[in-house]
């Protein structure tokens, strides 16, 4: 089995949504096990505070799209995938308030 390689992890998640990617603050990646011992993908996707709420609502087809391609490049390491934002209490469900 070959370990997937975190830069060529965040390579193709870049790749994968340009204008998605300009809004990310950093990339938290780590490959590793689940919590049964199988082979994972841990990556949480952190967007900027000031960049969130414009990507918010696209972030489940970039999941679907990114797990996809994450499985046809690492097919044995099953990647778990979640977003977040820099202020964990920001809320971009929310309007900005005035």
């Amino acid at each position: 089995m070959v370990r997937p390689d975190v830069d060529a992890i965040r390579e193709l998640a870049i790749d994968l949504d340009p204008e998605l990617a300009k809004a990310v603050a950093r990339w938290e990646i780590e490959v590793g096990e689940d919590w049964l011992g199988g082979p994972a993908i841990h990556l949480t996707i952190v967007f900027k505070d000031s960049e969130i709420r414009r990507v918010w609502k696209s972030r489940g087809a970039y999941r679907e799209r990114l797990r996809d391609e994450l499985l046809a490049m690492a097919p044995e390491h099953y990647p778990f995938i979640r977003f977040s934002a820099e202020s964990e209490a920001l809320n971009p469900e929310q309007p900005v308030q005035a």
